[in-house]
Formats: structure tokens, sequence, C-alpha cells
């Protein structure tokens, strides 16, 4: 019950949102990702720690300070245009999408064997699964459900709500295969530490980094083509950038197929980090396991 009420208050919050003029809601959002930056140590340092990481050759400490800042607004702007997205049809919301390369996924997945599209959390990625559903492609999307259930139900009926199907992570390896034997799309989130267990050590920015290799191991197993899709902001506008397919390594090493597959992945959403450096979510602690690999 009490969980019910707390959803209707966020579900409400968002509308209340979405009635703000687009412009002043980036301002107010400029406003918040500040005071969040001021007020959220933890995440502070961990965004302050990445970007030194990556950065420290290129940029100077303000430089990197200011950057963070600039990060922790661009993810303030997520909820507001998920409120003013919520009241917009599919075809109104699809037309502030400028969509690049869209060539390179029809290519994909005209070969008959579906698709798996892996991403980035870069600009507001919460639109991805309107965005590919709207082309006309049946896609299903693989995440983690939230332990805070109001929210975890709002994002799934985001997500859902132009026809997307929602694939949890847990037991998901059927549900994916079945996918791609159907013809259909399969978008990936993959820049985030999957764990020790579920991870493979490979060049991430430089550094030996945690990355997933199940991915590595189903388009193996399939020879699914693997595209990489990403979003980001530009102006009030948003622009949607599909890459051209990732070429499948298969060697008779099965290890070493795995690990230059991934790599390849990693590369790619590094590519496109480094074009929108402001806008990727650099708040999430990507190399906590790299100094196990370098010990």
């Amino acid at each position: 019950m009490v969980q019910e009420l707390i959803q209707k208050l966020l579900q409400t919050s968002l509308k209340v949102l979405g009635l703000i003029p687009r412009s002043l809601s980036y301002k107010l959002a400029s406003l918040l990702g500040h005071l969040w930056f001021l007020m959220d140590r933890r995440h502070r340092q961990v965004a302050l720690h990445n970007l030194s990481i990556v950065f420290s050759h290129d940029k100077s400490e303000r430089e990197i300070n200011h950057l963070a800042r600039t990060i922790f607004c661009n993810i303030a702007k997520i909820p507001f245009e998920m409120g003013w997205s919520i009241r917009l049809s599919e075809k109104e919301l699809i037309s502030h999408f400028d969509l690049k390369g869209l060539a390179n996924f029809q290519s994909a997945i005209q070969k008959g064997r579906g698709a798996i599209m892996i991403t980035a959390h870069s600009g507001n990625w919460e639109f991805l699964p309107a965005t590919t559903q709207s082309i006309g492609y049946p896609v299903n999307i693989l995440y983690r459900p939230l332990n805070f259930k109001p929210v975890d139900a709002i994002l799934h009926k985001y997500r859902a709500r132009f026809g997307a199907k929602m694939i949890p992570k847990k037991r998901s390896l059927r549900k994916i295969l079945k996918s791609l034997q159907q013809g259909e799309c399969v978008g990936i989130l993959f820049d985030q530490d999957p764990g020790l267990a579920n991870g493979i050590f490979v060049d991430f920015f430089g550094l030996p980094t945690c990355t997933n290799k199940g991915l590595a191991f189903i388009a193996s197993k399939t020879k699914a083509p693997v595209v990489p899709v990403f979003i980001a902001r530009e102006g009030m506008r948003f622009l949607v950038e599909f890459g051209e397919e990732i070429p499948l390594c298969e060697s008779s090493d099965v290890e070493k197929n795995i690990a230059l597959n991934t790599l390849a992945y990693n590369k790619r959403i590094e590519n496109f980090i480094r074009k929108y450096p402001e806008q990727w979510f650099w708040v999430h602690r990507r190399w906590k396991h790299t100094s196990q690999c370098l010990n």
C-alpha cells in the first residue's frame, strides 16, 4: 500500500515536471545539478576519480572539475525530459530526434538473425526503447530491476509504453535467444561493471576493465549482428547514432574470441563517450575492480 502511494506520488511529480517549458526545465536541471554536485560527496568523488583516470593527461584539474559539474547537470535533465515526453505520442516524440546511420542497423537486421544493440548510459538513454520501436523493429530491452519497486514500476511502464518488451537480467539467456531467433532486436546497456563472476578484463580508456562477457558468448553462438546505438543531446534535440556492425571474431580459440569481441564492444562505446564526455554516466564506479587485475 505504501509503495503504491509512493509510485503515484512519483508519477504525479513526473507529470508536473513535464508541464515546465523545456528551456526553463533545463535551467532548473542545471541548478539542481550544481547543488547535487556540491552536496553528494560520494558521487562527486567517483566522478572526479573516473575523469582523472581518463583525462589527467589532457585536462587540468579545473577543467576536470568543470566537466564533472556539467555531467551532474546533464543527468539532472533526465527526469524533466521523461516528464515532458510522457505527454507526447510516439510520432510527436520521434519528431524531436535526428537519426544517423540508420542504414547500418537496417543492413544488420536484414540478415535474418535479429540484432543485438549495445548502448551506454549516455544522453537520455531512457529514450532509446521508444526510438528503436518507432522505426518498425520489435525491440527487447535487457534490464536489471531496481530494488526500489515504485521507481522500478515507473521505469518499466515508461520504457514499454510504445511496445518495447522488457527482459529482466536474471535468467535472461533463453528469452534473449528466443527474441533473436524470431528476428527481433535486443538492446543491452554495456558500460557498467558486471561483477567479477560475470566479467572479463579488457581495455577501456587504457585500463583493464571488468566487462560483461555474456554478450560476446551470445553473439558467437547466434551469429546475430552487434550494432552500437547511442543517444546524445544536441541543443534541444536528440541525436540517435547507429554505428556500423561490429565484426565478429571467429577463430578456433573460444576464449580469445570472447576477449577480442568484448574489447571491440568497449572500443565503440569509448569512441562515442570521447565525442560526448559530458553526457556519460561518470558517477558509476566503472573501474572498481581494475586494481585487482593490476596487482
